[in-house]
């Protein structure tokens, strides 16, 4: 059974201090940005404290180990100072996390040790133990350090007020987690077998010592590429965000400029009209048929407003949807009805102003499309300084709708609650008799919490 020596850097020592490099990387991938990129800020924590960490080991004893140890953390910091960028607080958070991620594993490991073993606790890691345990160590430490990540990731994604997609890849970092439970259950094996048996499994296994080393590092190699994976996936899933809203946005402006269009062919023809209307409607006039002088000139006001009685505020977004959304209820024989009541400018995205409505007005008219008369849905829509509601009002068929699926309304549901918890709003759905009621609150704010908060 081989022993590690951990007064000897290479090549035991220098694989632990790889691992407290690597843990501080791992906070520091997931807090703050690169000013450079990945490879120069990784190779700027590794290279000065590998130097650093040699220069101890080689002049230093027991005595200094703890302000050692300090010192390393206050490099990291300065190295975080150059080649990241971020708030001060944030790189400072980072090495002091990194620290106490680096003594909470280790102290956890000795605690392990120490009740499987009989040895006496110490923090840090003991400097001679077997190659069994170092490897165990090595690998108990590293995968502690993704707690520490997954639990960065899921305030961040807690306190972002936008897409759940990162929540989801909290998950990955489930794997090195995994670590811990296969290593604590094979160090306690281990360490129950009596001097006897450990040497009858050397001997009948000679290389069992080599493939946990191999198994240690490949683990470890696959764990740290996890933190590139969830990261490519999180620019990939951003990426597509973005690509929607600028296709959305591009559906807004060319509906807005057949809108425009649509008019101005209305207000060609009335002009071209305008003098025969007037004079048709005086003769009806003249003969004493008021009203239907009065038909003409409704008509005619009809097809002046055409277009432009979709501007029912001054937020194009809201027109533009409401205006589309008619035309669609208007192929299904519904009827949509709109109350828009406008004290204050819209802040929220368009992006997001846009999804939000056309779901709940999708939802309404859905419910109202498979009735078989007053086929009619209604928009409520209040903006003021605090907020905007938005409200749907419309029947529903009874045996048709199930509380548990909503299947009249729910397409769109988890779009509508996320919107909802972006802008710190709430959703609200209730009925009475065969009315369906929904309620979407929304803070009347710019998205300046779409970001993740630096620590």
């Amino acid at each position: 059974m081989n022993t590690v020596n951990m007064y000897e850097f290479f090549p035991w020592t220098w694989i632990m201090h790889l691992v407290r490099v690597l843990i501080t990387y791992n906070i520091v991938f997931v807090v703050l940005e690169d000013k450079y990129n990945k490879a120069v800020t990784f190779f700027s924590l590794l290279i000065p404290s590998m130097v650093y960490s040699y220069i101890t080991l080689q002049v230093g004893s027991e005595k200094t180990e703890v302000l050692s140890m300090f010192l390393y953390y206050i490099l990291q910091f300065v190295i975080c100072l150059i080649v990241t960028k971020g708030k001060l607080f944030s790189k400072l958070f980072c090495s002091i996390f990194s620290l106490v991620t680096w003594i909470v594993s280790s102290m956890i490991y000795e605690l392990v040790r120490t009740f499987y073993s009989g040895v006496n606790m110490s923090v840090g890691l003991s400097y001679e133990m077997s190659l069994i345990d170092f490897i165990t160590s090595v690998l108990m430490v590293y995968a502690f350090s993704f707690i520490t990540v997954a639990f960065i990731k899921f305030f961040q994604s807690k306190t972002k007020k936008g897409f759940s997609y990162n929540t989801k890849l909290n998950y990955l970092f489930l794997f090195p987690i995994t670590h811990l439970l296969i290593t604590y259950e094979n160090f306690s094996i281990f360490h129950l077998l009596s001097d006897e048996q450990k040497n009858a499994f050397y001997k009948n296994h000679p290389y069992s010592e080599a493939s946990m080393v191999i198994a240690t590092l490949l683990c470890m190699i696959i764990d740290f590429v996890i933190l590139f994976l969830a990261d490519h996936i999180e620019k990939v899933e951003e990426k597509n965000i973005n690509s929607q809203r600028e296709l959305l946005k591009n559906k807004l402006d060319y509906q807005q400029m057949m809108m425009i269009k649509e008019e101005k062919q209305q207000l060609r023809k009335i002009k071209h009209d305008y003098s025969n209307i007037l004079t048709t409607a005086k003769g009806f006039i003249e003969i004493g048929k008021p009203e239907k002088a009065l038909s003409i000139l409704k008509d005619a006001n009809d097809d002046l407003t055409g277009i432009a009685g979709f501007s029912l505020c001054s937020n194009e977004t809201i027109n533009t949807v409401i205006y589309m959304k008619t035309l669609q209820a208007k192929k299904r024989g519904v009827t949509l009805k709109t109350d828009i009541s406008e004290e204050y400018s819209v802040l929220p995205e368009d992006y997001d102003l846009c999804r939000i409505l056309g779901n709940i007005i999708d939802n309404s008219i859905n419910a109202v499309s498979v009735l078989e008369e007053n086929k009619e849905c209604k928009i409520i829509i209040e903006i003021n300084s605090d907020q905007i509601i938005i409200k749907s009002i419309n029947r529903f068929k009874q045996e048709e709708k199930s509380s548990s699926k909503m299947r009249d309304h729910g397409n769109g549901l988890g779009i509508i609650k996320e919107i909802t918890k972006k802008y710190n709003g709430k959703f609200i759905t209730r009925k009475t008799d065969n009315v369906w009621i929904s309620e979407v609150y929304l803070q009347n704010i710019k998205n300046a919490n779409s970001y993740p908060p630096e620590f």
